[in-house]
C-alpha cells in the first residue's frame, strides 16, 4: 500500500510540473536584429588590433542563428581560423541565451569557437573561449531609423470673392 502512495504522489507532482527536474525559463534578452561594434585582440608579432564587428541575429525563444563578421583578422593569429577564413562574408552562428549570458558558437560546432557575451540592455561584451590570446568583441544595437516626419501641410488662405463690375 505504501508503494502504491508513493508511485500516486509522484504521478501528482509530474502532472503538475512540480516533479520537473529541468525548469524552462524564457530568455530575458532578446538578441534579434543588427548589432555593430569593435573586437579587440592582437595581430602578428602581437600588434594590438582594434578593428569593426557586425552581428545580424534571429531569436527564436532561448536560441537563435546568424551571422557574425569581424573585419580585418587575415593577420590576427589570435582569432580562431574560421572566422579568419570568413571574411567579411562573416561566420554563421548559432546562439543560446539564459538570462543575461550568451553563449555563441559556430553553427558546425563550438569546436572551431565559442564567445561567451554578456548582456547589459543593447550592449552585448563577450569574449572568446580557449582562445590563445585574449579576443574581446563589444557590440551594440543598431537602433531603426525612423523616417522623418513629413513638414506640417499650411492650408491655403481662402480666395476672396471674385469682384462685380
Amino acid at each position: 500500500m505504501r508503494r502504491f502512495g508513493v508511485l500516486l504522489v509522484a504521478v501528482a507532482l509530474t502532472a503538475t510540473g512540480c516533479g520537473s527536474i529541468v525548469a524552462s525559463r524564457p530568455a530575458n534578452a532578446d538578441l534579434t536584429g543588427k548589432w555593430r561594434g569593435v573586437w579587440v585582440g592582437y595581430g602578428v608579432a602581437d600588434i594590438p588590433r582594434n578593428e569593426a564587428a557586425t552581428a545580424d541575429l534571429v531569436q527564436h525563444g532561448r536560441y537563435g542563428s546568424g551571422r557574425l563578421v569581424l573585419d580585418g583578422t587575415n593577420a590576427a593569429e589570435g582569432v580562431p581560423l574560421p572566422l579568419r577564413h570568413a571574411g567579411l562574408a562573416g561566420s554563421r552562428v548559432e546562439f543560446e541565451v539564459d538570462d543575461d549570458e550568451v553563449v555563441m558558437r559556430h553553427e558546425l560546432g563550438g569546436h572551431l569557437f565559442t564567445f561567451d557575451f554578456k548582456v547589459d540592455g543593447d550592449r552585448m561584451l563577450g569574449r572568446l573561449r580557449n582562445g590563445d590570446t585574449p579576443v574581446r568583441v563589444v557590440l551594440e544595437r543598431v537602433k531603426p531609423r525612423t523616417a522623418a516626419a513629413p513638414p506640417p501641410v499650411v492650408a491655403a488662405a481662402p480666395l476672396p470673392p471674385p469682384a462685380r463690375v
